[in-house]
């Protein structure tokens, strides 16, 4: 397939983010080369360079009256006539000015969407890209661009900001991956003549096949409830890293705050702590700080977390003000 509606951009660390198109299959930008091939539902980018860079793949199939859609954070343009504040909305206009959140170009970490997709329709049809939510325990990237259409990013940019809630705004920031001489990304790529937003999805459906495997039959409950955490620690955990706040069995800790525990019953591992929630105290002898990084999700109030999960890299989180992106 020749990528006629495909280009490239590279960011570096304290530079400009620069956008080139496609030469057949390849594209070059600060020092890094990259080849795209596309058989049926699979894609391959063949990246080849040094050093920390975020990579994005763009598409724009140029769709009269586009819709984008990331699962589980923009559904179109997430409809800025009424929302209403601090609802993340594409817009032609960049206000950041609480409560206002709107902005012309979006972008998050592949594992914060409920699928690592990215869609496009219009009523010429539907596109989506998808990539692995990590590589090489980089967290990947999902973009939406009103100029450049949708993308998938070997690294990641969170833009233009990351929250804003009542007043405080999180600011944007980017995990470079680490280049070393030749990387392989496999990803996958869906096209459609229809532009039936329902078609969304079979793509989701081929992915979770594709990815997830069965669950046996009359294992009984326990060997489910088993395999349940077993699957959310493979696939679905969030990597993170924080410091030790609060630390007393039995009261309330701050939002995130990561801690190691030995639970009642002689277990070791880490547990996450959410607003509003008490670790009760017959549930926890020790409490000491985690020295280390985990993964976690959600469950309840509390996540408890194997202390065997490996580490993810260090990311850079603090952009350089001589960036700039999708503008």
């Amino acid at each position: 397939m020749t990528p006629n509606n495909f280009s490239l951009s590279v960011l570096r660390p304290g530079a400009p983010e620069r956008h080139v198109p496609f030469d057949g299959a390849t594209a070059t930008a600060w020092a890094i080369t990259a080849k795209l091939a596309i058989s049926g539902n699979d894609l391959r980018l063949s990246i080849s360079g040094h050093g920390q860079a975020a990579v994005t793949l763009w598409l724009q199939p140029s769709f009269t009256d586009p819709f984008p859609f990331i699962p589980g954070f923009m559904l179109g343009y997430n409809r800025p006539e009424d929302t209403g504040p601090y609802y993340p909305q594409m817009t032609d206009e960049l206000n950041l000015h609480p409560p206002h959140i709107k902005s012309p170009y979006w972008g998050i970490r592949a594992d914060r969407a409920t699928a690592p997709v990215i869609f496009i329709f219009g009523s010429e049809g539907m596109r989506a890209l998808a990539v692995p939510p990590y590589v090489h325990h980089t967290p990947g990237g999902l973009r939406v661009c009103k100029k450049r259409g949708i993308g998938i990013t070997i690294g990641h940019i969170v833009e233009p900001v990351q929250y804003i809630c009542e007043g405080s705004v999180a600011p944007a920031y980017r995990g470079y991956h680490n280049f070393d001489g030749e990387l392989s990304v496999q990803g996958h790529y869906f096209e459609s003549d229809s532009g039936d937003r329902r078609s969304h999805a079979d793509v989701i459906k081929f992915l979770y096949s594709r990815y997830h495997e069965a669950a046996p039959l009359g294992e009984g409950v326990h060997k489910t409830v088993q395999l349940l955490a077993d699957a959310l620690v493979k696939d679905v955990l969030i990597r993170s890293q924080t410091e030790l706040r609060d630390s007393v069995a039995g009261r309330q800790l701050h939002r995130g705050d990561l801690h190691q525990i030995t639970s009642f019953d002689g277990r070791q591992c880490l547990v996450r702590m959410y607003p509003n929630t008490v670790l009760p105290s017959d549930q926890a002898r020790s409490m000491a700080p985690a020295d280390r990084v985990g993964r976690q999700v959600t469950l309840s109030a509390v996540t408890w977390i194997p202390s065997s999960v490996p580490c993810p890299g260090e990311y850079d989180r603090k952009p350089k003000e001589t960036e700039t992106v999708c503008r």
